[in-house]
């Protein structure tokens, strides 16, 4: 059994009905998937270099960053007609990624970046990132 954090158990508590239900579900190779998004997309540093991503979308959040997101996420959802599987991968607080659809984890976005971090969302096969950085950067863009 893996042992479970903070992080862990509140984002858990918030989506135990969802994952009950299968609509949303745990994935531990959280490595192996960061290995994976870093493979699909250029990095710089510890982040995705979004520069070097064609057409890639970028606003910066002055303060209400977790609502600006969630306007962010549900507008590009809906703009570029993301419908493929998709997960969300913490850059640290979780032990785990969460997978479902793109609306299924859009309606968990509240409990899911209540976490200090770096959030990224990304289709299972790679082909799209949206990101939102502690710093207030949020990002969106297909593999290039």
């Amino acid at each position: 059994m893996i042992e479970k954090n903070y992080w862990d158990q509140q984002v858990l508590n918030a989506m135990w009905q969802a994952l009950e239900e299968g609509q949303l579900t745990i994935n531990h190779e959280v490595d192996a998937l960061f290995d994976s998004l870093e493979s699909a997309f250029p990095v710089a540093g510890s982040k995705i270099d979004w520069n070097e991503v064609p057409g890639s979308v970028y606003l910066f959040s002055q303060g209400a960053k977790q609502a600006d997101f969630e306007h962010f996420y549900h507008a590009n959802a809906i703009r570029m007609g993301l419908s493929t599987p998709a997960f969300y991968l913490s850059d640290a607080a979780l032990s785990f990624a969460i997978g479902g659809d793109v609306g299924s984890i859009g309606q968990h976005l509240p409990a899911i970046l209540e976490n200090p971090e770096h959030h990224y969302f990304a289709a299972q096969d790679f082909s799209w990132c949206m990101a939102l950085t502690m710093e207030g950067d949020l990002n969106f863009g297909f593999r290039p």
